[in-house]
């Protein structure tokens, strides 16, 4: 769990190694890549399934989003440019903003049950475009304006795409990264991205050095707050518990730890501690899907500014697991909707650590007089229910 820590560090190594030229020309360079007869010899070898971010295999024909980890390219979503004034082709394009279009990825071997790396693959986006029709397939076109092949929207289905390792040495501590080349014939290029001041967008193209590193992650309906709205990334919510004790959710010391910092996680009965939820992908929190769960506390606290994480610890003294703050970056927390009223949005929060079934987090009434609080434990039995109100700051 520790080496979670270094996950950041090496996106932002990675960034280095992989920043487009956006002036490059990939008419004029003499860098070859693989020719599409060696990947498809290496394919008939390899049978590895391409995962998503949460480790689970590529579906054929499920819905995915397609983002990149480069903090340089601002973790964007690969998107629609939806401009009527071009229908019916659309750019393929990389978005920093919450708007994001689901990918559905199809081998071109009509019998296959998985996606598999180094083979032939077509994509086409899972959106209503009514204006342009079912101009949905990626294809290659060459603009002129630009002198870059680039990837627009198309009605036919075609399968020249691959998604192979982009850092095949990478460490198993960390997501898989990817990248996807176009051949044509015998002629493999990177997918990758320019950004074009025509239309103040970053465009996905075709180059022979530079290459967009991406990850996938499943499309699954949006976490909302309790009007509706859905969670951002990156922005300040409180938790509420709507059930027994009401409250909110705080970072605090208790004194029955010999801790110096706060880092008891509880249900306040007054306010509570802003939340930040953290995820590699698109800019709206997702159901089911891998998350840091991080304090803002309202309080300073100059000597454990780094113990802001959800994590786990055992207390041998009550036989139960807490969740605690630490210092460890852990992208171990999903939340998921439980029945609720309606017009109301109330969702359960789990703890998955590798290789074991996922906890539910639910309250412990801690009656010792030491403590005397409603504490945030792990259990496999019934979760305890919360929802989420943004915090508004001026």
């Amino acid at each position: 769990m520790k080496t979670l820590v270094a996950l950041p560090l090496l996106f932002i190594a990675l960034s280095l190694l992989i920043l487009p030229n956006p002036t490059h020309s990939i008419r004029n360079n003499p860098i070859r890549l693989p020719t599409a007869a060696h990947v498809v010899a290496l394919a008939s070898d390899d049978v590895t399934p391409v995962v998503d971010i949460d480790g689970h295999e590529l579906q054929p024909t499920g819905d995915y989003y397609i983002f990149t980890p480069d903090p340089e390219l601002g973790q964007g979503v690969v998107g629609l440019s939806r401009d009527a004034n071009k229908c019916p082709i659309m750019d393929v394009i990389l978005s920093t903003d919450s708007s994001a279009d689901p990918v559905i990825i199809t081998p071109a071997d009509p019998n296959a049950t998985q996606v598999l790396e180094s083979t032939f693959q077509s994509f086409k986006f899972n959106a209503s475009v009514p204006l342009c029709g079912n101009n949905v397939f990626w294809e290659s076109h060459y603009d002129i304006q630009i002198g870059q092949h680039i990837l627009q929207t198309g009605n036919a289905s075609h399968s020249p795409f691959l998604i192979e390792r982009a850092y095949p040495d990478a460490g198993t501590d960390f997501p898989i990264i990817y990248k996807i080349t176009y051949c044509l014939d015998d002629d493999c290029y990177n997918v990758g991205t320019y950004y074009d001041t025509l239309i103040h967008a970053r465009r996905l193209v075709l180059s022979r050095e530079s290459f967009l590193p991406v990850v996938f992650q499943k499309r699954t309906p949006p976490v909302l707050d309790h009007i509706g709205d859905q969670l951002l990334a990156g922005d300040l919510y409180n938790i509420l518990s709507i059930d027994d004790p009401e409250g909110e959710v705080a970072l605090v010391r208790l004194e029955v730890n010999n801790d110096t910092c706060p880092s008891d996680v509880i249900i306040h009965d007054e306010l509570g501690d802003p939340i930040i939820f953290q995820s590699w992908g698109p800019a709206f929190v997702l159901e089911s899907t891998l998350l840091t769960i991080k304090f803002k506390p309202l309080q300073p606290t100059p000597n454990c500014t780094e113990n802001v994480y959800w994590d786990s610890q055992p207390d041998p003294s009550t036989g139960q697991i807490f969740v605690k703050a630490t210092s460890f970056f852990s992208k171990l927390f999903k939340i998921e909707k439980v029945p609720s009223p309606d017009e109301t949005y109330f969702y359960k929060i789990m703890y998955c650590p590798p290789a074991t079934p996922c906890y539910n987090v639910s309250t412990y009434k801690d009656t010792r007089p030491s403590v005397n609080a409603t504490r945030l434990v792990l259990t496999y039995d019934i979760p305890h229910p919360f929802t989420f109100k943004k915090v508004i700051t001026l």
